[in-house]
């Protein structure tokens, strides 16, 4: 560090800015825009909300203990763009609809390298159905049990009937539009 040769101008400099208001470029910082009624309620489903880590064997047995009505696993990651559109589009769905009450959903995030990022989409998207992540490279040794054509891409829907035990697999993209026609087909 240098010697300052003029003192009073540092001091003059500090004077000038008085205030934390008077700093900011133009006076005044800007008031937070006001949350839609809808973000107020999605915020607060979703306050405090994180993916909850779980093994292998431990996503068979909550896919077991599920055992009333039909229940829907989307199998996603925060990488593929149309698994995340297929989240919101059933989030929207179940919270919204008579389908709430009659279909369970389960989001399976299939990467647990960017375990923060997955609890801000789930609360900046108002995810209130239950999330759990599993290691990508120990899924892939299970996919055949999900479905035996499943080769682990994504998106990847699995619903099951728990009051009959059938179970549909989808391994491909969706609109909403289609997601919706596929929901009320089957359980409206």
């Amino acid at each position: 560090c240098g010697s300052n040769d003029n003192p009073s101008q540092d001091e003059d400099h500090f004077r000038q800015i008085d205030s934390f208001e008077s700093a900011m470029p133009h006076g005044t910082p800007l008031p937070a825009a006001e949350l839609s009624y809808e973000d107020k309620l999605k915020l607060a489903k979703a306050v405090g909300k994180k993916a909850i880590l779980i093994t292998v064997d431990s996503l068979k047995e909550i896919i077991k203990s599920d055992s009333s009505g039909w229940c829907l696993y989307s199998f996603w990651n925060l990488d593929c763009a149309n698994c995340l559109e297929i989240n919101i589009a059933l989030n929207v769905m179940v919270n919204s609809s008579e389908i709430e009450s009659k279909l369970k959903v389960k989001y399976i995030n299939t990467i647990s390298l960017y375990p923060n990022q997955v609890n801000e989409y789930i609360r900046e998207n108002g995810i209130v159905g239950d999330v759990y992540t599993i290691p990508a490279d120990t899924l892939v040794n299970w996919t055949g049990d999900v479905d035996v054509f499943w080769n682990g891409d994504l998106p990847a829907l699995l619903l099951i009937n728990n009051t009959d035990g059938s179970r549909l697999f989808y391994q491909q993209e969706f609109s909403k539009d289609e997601l919706e026609a596929i929901l009320e087909t089957l359980i409206l």
